[in-house]
């Protein structure tokens, strides 16, 4: 996946709807888009739980609520099981904000080794 800045991509798409407009061409289906684009959600930042929950069971980046908040890894096992603090051992609710994990970085190969 390639991340873009999608208020760019947004801006891009509503200049040429404008010159396309200009010159009499449909723009309804680009206009359609650009309203979906502006309401999807944003990859990297942090999605509360109030929003949604991961689809899938994994490793992710979670944010706790206060008084004692922090940044940490959960698991996030089903809506049913809910969070588990990897770094504390315990099942949680409260988990206010969360996102997935960046991908690794790739590692670099010596010719040393």
């Amino acid at each position: 996946m390639r991340p873009i800045d999608g208020d760019a991509l947004v801006d891009a798409m509503t200049g040429a709807c404008n010159i396309f407009d200009a010159h009499g061409v449909d723009t309804t289906i680009a206009r359609t888009l650009i309203t979906v684009a502006t309401k999807a959600p944003t990859i990297g930042g942090w999605i509360s739980v109030k929003d949604r929950l991961p689809k899938k069971q994994g490793v992710y980046l979670v944010a706790f609520k206060p008084p004692l908040p922090k940044v940490t890894i959960a698991w996030w096992a089903t809506k049913e099981v809910g969070w588990y603090d990897l770094e504390y051992n315990f099942h949680t609710d409260s988990v206010s904000h969360w996102m997935p994990l960046p991908p690794m970085p790739e590692q670099e190969v010596s010719g040393d080794e």
